[in-house]
């Protein structure tokens, strides 16, 4: 039985609001990375990029020295499969390099390094951390300070509920007395 594959998204530096561009500004422009997950797996199967700039004719994507096997790829996506047994989660320097002009005319050759993140390793991080922070009794973590200072917090008060009516009452107040009649 085959189980499906997950999609995870990962961290990558971008160098301006645009995306991230080669070195000398006329390469190859990343968007968005992902990595699919088979099911069950720590490891990643294979990883798009997404973006412009790439060319017509498959380019090269290393990641950490390692040239992978490219199975899809556009003048905007490209498909990257690692073999087996996959990509550990971690930090990776990757390159994507083109190999034919590029949709906007430009020569090939002009590579866009990048650093990214597979996996959930920040994850672990984080709650390894949150679960460091130790609050007083009675109190819980409401956030960061300066510096990263944890704040702890008490619960807010709640006012207490008002006290139900009596047996037998419809819970309205009674209406107020009749006056005396006066003179007697």
């Amino acid at each position: 039985m085959q189980l499906p594959n997950r999609v995870f998204g990962f961290a990558i530096l971008l160098l301006g609001a645009q995306g991230l561009w080669a070195d000398n500004g006329n390469g190859p422009v990343i968007t968005k990375v992902t990595f699919t997950f088979a099911s069950g797996s720590s490891a990643a199967s294979q990883m798009d990029v997404y973006g412009a700039g790439f060319g017509s004719v498959k380019p090269t994507v290393v990641v950490d020295g390692l040239t992978l096997a490219i199975s899809l790829y556009t003048d905007q996506h490209v498909t990257a499969a690692f073999s087996a047994p996959g990509l550990a989660a971690g930090s990776y320097l990757v390159t994507l390099t083109p190999n034919s002009k590029s949709s906007s005319g430009d020569d090939s050759k002009k590579s866009v390094t990048f650093s990214a993140t597979a996996g959930a390793p920040a994850a672990a991080a984080i709650a390894q951390f949150l679960a460091s922070i130790n609050c007083p009794s009675g109190t819980f973590l409401s956030g960061f300070g300066p510096g990263g200072t944890p704040v702890c917090a008490a619960p807010a008060a709640t006012d207490p509920a008002p006290a139900p009516p009596p047996p037998g009452s419809s819970g309205t107040p009674a209406p107020a007395p009749a006056p005396s009649p006066t003179g007697n």
